[in-house]
């Protein structure tokens, strides 16, 4: 009898670690790339770009890489306002909503103008998995 009980409790062991396994497996979080370019296709490095979550108004910001690209990571999941500011050029925002564990890309293209001027794109495509194999 000890034996059998010594098997049922490893067995039973076993299910809970596969479960815990699995639990920590799930991805609550969203991530946001693009690189910034220009009107001409050439990269604009030190852009400004901030990501606002709609439902919470918390906002994180950063610098474009000097290859014009940026990356958040471990969003919470929900809609955001994405905007790209740069001297010279006319500020970019847009729109977009992830689901869990998606990951989103806007490729900000920078029009000449002043940053108090906006170009927003309100019509974008559905999110593709375009850094990822899912």
């Amino acid at each position: 009898m000890n034996r059998t009980l010594r098997k049922t409790f490893l067995r039973v062991a076993s299910i809970i670690a596969l479960l815990a396994a699995l639990s920590m497996a799930q991805v609550t979080t969203v991530d946001i790339v693009g690189t910034v370019t220009d009107h001409t296709g050439a990269v604009v490095p030190g852009a400004k770009i901030t990501v606002t979550h709609a439902a919470t108004n918390l906002a994180r910001s950063m610098e474009a890489s000097t290859n014009g690209d940026y990356t958040f990571s471990l969003l919470p999941l929900g809609g955001y306002s994405v905007s790209v500011e740069a001297d010279g050029f006319k500020r970019f925002e847009t729109r977009m909503s992830l689901a869990a564990g998606e990951r989103g890309r806007v490729d900000a293209q920078m029009q000449l103008g002043d940053v108090n001027e906006v170009v927003e794109v309100s019509a974008q495509a559905q999110v593709l998995q375009t850094d990822s194999a899912t």
